[in-house]
């Protein structure tokens, strides 16, 4: 027996995980901190990594539609640095409990600089 399943591509997993992070009607802290792990996971994962999810979000027709590059843009701000919601909440996801602030700071660094790598290869 074979089935079929419709699944989402990149861009509406991006777009859709970066609302989630960044327009729920919740203050900061109350954020699913799963959203900004889903996010990096899957750029991290992707073939060829974040460079790779570019060259895949790239050529999608949607690539080039404005609410797309609108979600794009906020996924950027919200992971410019280990200060933003996006690697935060990535570390309080994926730290182990009991975690140093040093372990803390490198996943942070890794959350910001996956979604770095992956909006300069997108430029």
């Amino acid at each position: 027996m074979k089935w079929t399943f419709r699944v989402t591509g990149i861009v509406g997993f991006l777009v859709a995980k970066t609302s989630a992070l960044v327009l729920r009607d919740k203050p900061k802290d109350a954020y699913d901190p799963k959203d900004a792990y889903d996010i990096v996971w899957l750029l991290e994962a992707w073939a060829g990594g974040p460079v790779g999810a570019a060259g895949a979000l790239r050529a999608s027709g949607a690539f080039e539609r404005e609410r797309i590059r609108d979600a794009l843009s906020r996924l950027a701000t919200e992971f410019t640095d280990t200060s933003r919601v996006g690697p935060r909440s990535y570390a309080r996801f994926t730290a182990l409990p009991g975690a140093s602030p040093d372990d803390v700071a490198r996943l942070e660094r890794q959350a910001s600089g996956a979604v770095q790598a992956f909006v300069q290869a997108l430029q």
